[in-house]
């Protein structure tokens, strides 16, 4: 995918989402860092770049690591682009996401009204 293809909405999307935990752990963003990993988080929804994602199950979170094979698949390509210290950031963030929408689903599934 092209630079030109990612929207100013996509880009300001990565800023906004991922832009405080990097600086607030003490490593922000570059802009090219930010281009590109727009680019890549648009991957994740489409192919021909990324097959699989619709694969089904795909961003469903493994519930020990909590993290889905769509961000594998993220963290693995943003690597090339990311520092260390910014990919763990990262992997915890989105870690930290998917853990949050299974408390949420399980709250709009009525699982909280079930008894133990």
């Amino acid at each position: 995918m092209s630079g030109s293809a990612i929207s100013g909405y996509a880009l300001g999307q990565v800023y906004v989402a991922y832009g405080p935990v990097f600086s607030d752990g003490g490593a922000p963003l570059g802009n090219g860092q930010a281009q590109a990993l727009a680019e890549i988080m648009a991957e994740l929804h489409s192919g021909p770049a990324n097959a699989d994602a619709r694969s089904p199950g795909y961003f469903d979170p493994d519930p020990q690591t909590f993290l889905s094979p769509a961000d594998h698949y993220l963290l693995e390509r943003a690597g090339s682009v990311l520092s260390a210290s910014q990919l763990e950031m990262l992997k915890s963030q989105r870690a930290d996401e998917n853990q949050q929408r299974l408390i949420l689903r399980q709250y709009g599934d009525g699982a909280f009204l079930q008894s133990p």
